[in-house]
Formats: C-alpha cells, structure tokens, sequence
C-alpha cells in the first residue's frame, strides 16, 4: 500500500506479476514469449470509501538472445532446389545458405563430399543413386545447434554410348 493525496492509500495488484509486480517490478518476457499485456488494478481508499481503476499496460519484450536467434533460424533453415528437384531426387547443384534471417550463420558439412560438396555442388555417381547426409551447424554467439538433410542424388547411366540422367528439365542424353 502507498500513501495517496490527501489522506488516501492506493493498493495495487497485477493480473500477471510475473511481469509486472504490484511493487512495480518490471520483468521482461523472453523474445520467443512475445509481448505481454498486464492490466494492473489500483484500489484507492480513504475511511469507508473505495474505488478501483484499471490500467493496461503493454510490456515489451526482451531482446532475442542469440539461443533463441539459433533456434529460430535452425527451424526455418531450407535449401534451394533447381526447379522440380527435391530431397528425394536431384542432380543439379543447390543452395546453401550461409547465414539465417536472425544473424546466425551457417556451416555445411557432407558425409559424401565427393557427391555433394559443401557449396552445394552436385556430382552424381554413375550407374547408382546416392543418399547423401549434409548437416548443417547453425551458430550465433556460444550458440550452437545441428539439423541433419538426407538427399537423394540420382545415379547416371549409359544408354548406348551416350551419357543420360535425370535433371529438372527431365531425362538428358547426352
């Protein structure tokens, strides 16, 4: 309770102290919480007469730690097709991105370098198609997390004499 104007006693409570206390303490929610709206309730009082009035107050959250930074960007990390390719079939170079949208960055590593190389160029092997693991290292900051791709690279074949495949643009003979 706070003493008032001319004689009163103000007593003041929170719909969510743990955002804001009803001494006044402010904490911050985290970034991935988002912004909260408390409403805080003051009751002034003076001998037998009470009334209350109500404020709704926006709390503004936290800044994004780099943890939270590497998570978000881990979740929304893709790789770049050629058109009409895909994890489950390709033969055309990628993209790999490098950073996130959060200022993380990333790094590539290949179980098959020779297949699928760390710049996202494609290689593929004759006469077989290849799984290939790439994982990628998402890092902001001592923040640090993995998210594992498996692709497919369709194998080559001779048909004839001639070299043939499978690309976006279909079968190529070569």
């Amino acid at each position: 309770a706070k003493n008032g104007a001319n004689g009163t006693t103000i007593v003041w409570s929170s719909d969510k102290p743990q955002y804001i206390a009803s001494d006044g303490t402010v904490t911050r929610p985290t970034y991935t919480n988002g912004n909260e709206v408390v409403t805080l309730t003051a009751t002034v009082v003076k001998g037998d007469e009470q009334r209350t009035k109500t404020f709704s107050l926006t709390v503004i959250r936290a800044p994004q730690t780099d943890a939270e930074a590497v998570i978000e960007d881990r979740a929304s990390l893709t790789i770049v097709y050629a058109p009409y390719e895909g994890a489950d079939g390709l033969i055309e170079n990628i993209t790999l991105p490098l950073t996130g949208a959060c200022g993380t960055t990333v790094s590539w590593a290949s179980n098959k370098p020779a297949v699928i190389a760390t710049n996202g160029t494609v290689t593929p092997v004759a006469h077989a198609d290849t799984d290939v693991t790439l994982t990628a290292t998402i890092t902001k900051g001592s923040s640090s997390q993995t998210r594992v791709f498996i692709l497919k690279v369709y194998g080559i074949f001779k048909v004839g004499g001639a070299v043939s495949g499978l690309s976006s643009s279909g079968l190529i003979l070569v």
